[in-house]
């Protein structure tokens, strides 16, 4: 999902999928895509957009904060608050392992 100029929002196509995997590897992989994209969509709109404008259209925090109107500070601690509520979800789908990471 990404913003428009009229600052609606669209969905970004998913990649597709790497041509040389076997169909059973396309199943998996499109499978987990769609979880983490069923994932996403769960958070608060909050999150999600900021989800969205960081890790999907990779934005820097600065372009995030502009399109968000908020400071870069707001940016990255509401981004780990939904980075956590987003791994949770992944985790409890067994998609992620509930491993610390570093």
């Amino acid at each position: 999902v990404h913003l428009d100029q009229e600052g609606e929002n669209e969905r970004k196509p998913v990649e597709p999928v790497d041509p040389g995997e076997l169909p059973a590897e396309q199943m998996g992989h499109v499978e987990v895509t769609a979880s983490i994209q069923a994932a996403i969509d769960s958070l608060s709109e909050d999150f999600r957009e900021i989800v969205i404008l960081r890790d999907v259209q990779e934005l820097s925090y600065e372009e995030v904060a502009e399109v968000l109107n908020c400071s870069v500070g707001t940016v990255k601690s509401r981004l780990a608050r939904a980075r956590s509520k987003l791994k949770d979800k992944l985790v409890r789908q067994g998609l992620v392992c509930a491993a610390k990471t570093h």
